[in-house]
């Protein structure tokens, strides 16, 4: 028996790898934030649900203020202060009172109305009327004719009475007693008017039509006196003087609505006084307007406007004269301007030149406002004409620029599709050379197992047998089996490290010795070419006792296995998110985890992001020069928070999908409910270091 050498590389330490120390000591800080974190979320929700908080803390009382009773006799004055001003002003008197506004309003709005039942009275030159210091007051006619002063009316009446009492008296006749009253009542009328005229001083007749007060109640009293229509004209001539006037009073007034608009039209005699060459002035004031129209009837016209008859024209029936001009004026028979009117006709002139002047001058406004806009439609028009112009160059070079753009498209995406045909066929031939268990170029790990063997010749009562494995000029040996005698166990891996991976033909030499004293016994051995022993997995193999393979002394059961182990960079480029769910009710901080083989790298958070977050950052790891079918990369979006970070969403990725892509590619990650959680644009890409 020989001593055993350890010629098995030394170990690998997994503290000199990973970090323990450092990912420990980040672990008890952050379990210390966590723990700081419950603690203070656990005082929180005491305070708010025990309303311990300062204005809601029964138990807090504040300390004992040193000017209190100060403060309270400051507050104390200006409660007293605003309770004598408040009360200065309940028991302080109205000024304005509005029984004063009801009394006042109802005053001027009969002012409104005797304004409106007695108008501005015009002359037929078109000049006002002008009043007299002291005007005779004339009581306007009744429904039945009765006229004169309320004096006359009065010593009319008596001369009535008088008269049907001496009738009475002296038993004569009805007739006769009737005449006596008459003229007993038109003697009254006559001295009631005298005084009025001396009063007046003998002032001549200037031609003006007066004022009437209308008194209604005089009807009746005219009606028991049995006076006739004859005396409806009473003073409606001239009062004496020195000339006759060219009017007479006002014989009839009535309002109207003449032509959509309400009139008081009024009658008085003209041109000689109740003759029959005298005719009739019509006057229509406008209320709403405050304007008088003027309208001369002569006898002639009077006589068609009655159809002849005669009977209407007399003195006696102006009301009922009155009421024939109202209606014909009321139906549009009779209007206004067909009478003679000397001012209507000067404003009738004047409103014809005016709108002369405003339809020239709107036809000169207009003839401008017309040259402006063909001015600004020909400026337009070449606006347009020079915009078109601009347009149609802007849309050729847009069209000379969108053919660029797409035929450098047409190029990039023909430089891609190349780009990603190439990365396909490296990946079907990647694909291809692990189903079929073939050797990559570059640096490997050659791993044969030692199983047991079998049926072994006995070259001594008890050996000690163990196997010698000798490829590419490099040797290793297993463990001796103690006493194994014929049927020895080893289970043992022996790992070569080889800078290329087997060639077509090469062997290793698998060779069993018998372990002892001084030089080793040799037992069998067997060469098996390293493709086909990676191949063929676990299997028995004959060994024999010479080179000739003649001669068999067992069986050995072996495996071996071909890892490759040159290095190579994985670059992935983390370039933004999009659709990101909300998970922290607003602004949050995301960032990209992203996880291969066991080592994690993650990207800088982007702060105070809601849906979309940009990075481009790249992350790399070291891998074997080709990746491996089976490797998945684990993608992870997270919310950077206080604590514990937030998982927003993950995605399991194969290694090659990731690397088929020429150009950047969306991947969907999902929460743990496969809610759709957001989207991230990955582009990655390997670069062998080692070379074939």
């Amino acid at each position: 028996m020989r001593a055993d050498v350890d010629n098995k590389p030394p170990p690998q330490f997994a503290h000199l790898q990973n970090r323990t120390k450092k990912e420990q000591m980040m672990e008890e800080r952050l379990h210390k934030i966590e723990q700081d974190n419950r603690l203070l979320l656990k005082k929180m929700t005491y305070i708010m649900s025990h309303n311990t908080i300062d204005n809601n803390n029964k138990q807090w009382k504040p300390k004992r203020s040193l000017n209190a009773s100060r403060r309270r006799k400051e507050m104390d004055r200006i409660n007293r202060d605003n309770q004598q001003i408040l009360q200065r002003i309940q028991s302080a008197k109205a000024f304005y009172n509005h029984r004063d506004w009801d009394r006042h309003a109802k005053v001027h709005t009969d002012y409104l109305k005797n304004i409106c039942d007695n108008p501005v009275l015009i002359k037929e030159d078109g000049t006002p009327v002008k009043a007299k210091r002291n005007p005779r007051r004339i009581q306007s006619a009744g429904p039945d004719g009765a006229a004169g002063s309320s004096s006359g009316g009065a010593g009319a009446r008596r001369g009535a009475r008088r008269g049907k009492k001496k009738a009475k008296s002296r038993k004569k006749t009805r007739g006769k007693a009737k005449v006596k009253g008459k003229r007993a009542a038109t003697a009254g009328r006559s001295a009631s008017a005298a005084p009025a005229r001396r009063r007046r001083g003998g002032a001549k007749s200037n031609g003006v039509a007066r004022r009437l007060d209308v008194d209604r109640g005089n009807d009746a009293n005219h009606a028991a006196n049995g006076d006739s229509g004859a005396d409806q004209n009473v003073n409606s001539g001239n009062d004496g003087g020195d000339g006759a006037g060219d009017e007479s009073a006002n014989v009839f007034k009535k309002g109207a609505r003449i032509g959509n608009v309400y009139k008081v039209v009024t009658l008085a005699e003209s041109g000689g006084g109740s003759g029959d060459d005298g005719g009739i002035v019509v006057r229509a004031y406008d209320v709403e307007n405050s304007v008088t129209e003027t309208l001369t009837l002569s006898q002639s016209d009077l006589r068609e406007l009655v159809n002849g008859d005669e009977r209407l024209l007399k003195p006696d029936r102006r009301e009922q004269l009155g009421n024939v001009i109202v209606s014909n004026l009321e139906d549009g028979t009779l209007s206004m301007s067909d009478g003679v009117n000397k001012a209507a006709q000067r404003e009738e002139q004047e409103r014809q030149r005016r709108e002369q002047a405003e339809r020239k001058k709107r036809e000169e406004e207009e003839a401008e406002a017309e040259r402006q806009r063909a001015e600004k439609q020909r400026q337009k028009e070449e606006a347009e004409a020079a915009e078109r112009a601009a347009a149609e160059n802007a849309a050729a070079e847009k069209a000379a620029k969108e053919k660029a753009e797409r035929e450098e498209k047409e190029r990039q995406e023909a430089k891609a599709k190349a780009e990603r045909d190439a990365r396909r066929a490296a990946r079907k031939k990647v694909e291809d050379l692990i189903s079929k268990n073939e050797f990559f170029p570059g640096p490997g790990r050659f791993t044969v197992s030692i199983g047991k063997a079998r049926n072994l010749k006995q070259v001594e009562k008890k050996q000690d047998p163990y196997v010698r494995i000798s490829i590419a000029d490099k040797k290793q040996e297993t463990k001796t089996h103690k006493d194994g005698g014929e049927n020895p166990e080893w289970n043992e891996e022996l790992v070569w490290e080889l800078p290329m991976p087997p060639a077509e033909n090469e062997r290793a030499v698998f060779g069993v010795y018998d372990s002892d004293i001084g030089r080793d016994d040799f037992i069998a051995h067997v060469a098996v070419p390293m493709r086909e022993l990676i191949k063929n997995g676990e299997k028995w193999y004959e060994l024999t006792e010479d080179d000739d393979n003649k001669v068999a002394a067992g069986e050995l059961l072996m495996s071996a296995k071909w890892t490759p182990t040159g290095e190579g960079d994985l670059v992935v480029e983390v370039v933004e998110a999009r659709d990101i769910i909300d998970r922290d009710s607003g602004k949050q901080d995301p960032y990209v985890k992203m996880e291969l083989d066991g080592v994690s790298k993650k990207t800088a958070t982007h702060k105070d992001s809601h849906d979309h977050a940009v990075w481009k950052e790249t992350l790399t790891w070291k891998l074997p020069a080709l990746p491996h079918k089976d490797q998945v990369v684990l993608l992870s979006l997270y919310d950077d928070d206080f604590g514990k970070d937030d998982l927003i969403g993950s995605a399991r990725v194969p290694l090659l999908d990731l690397l088929d892509d020429a150009t950047p590619s969306w991947y969907a990650v999902a929460t743990e409910d496969k809610t759709h959680a957001g989207d991230i644009l990955l582009h990655a890409k390997f670069n062998i270091k080692s070379s074939q």
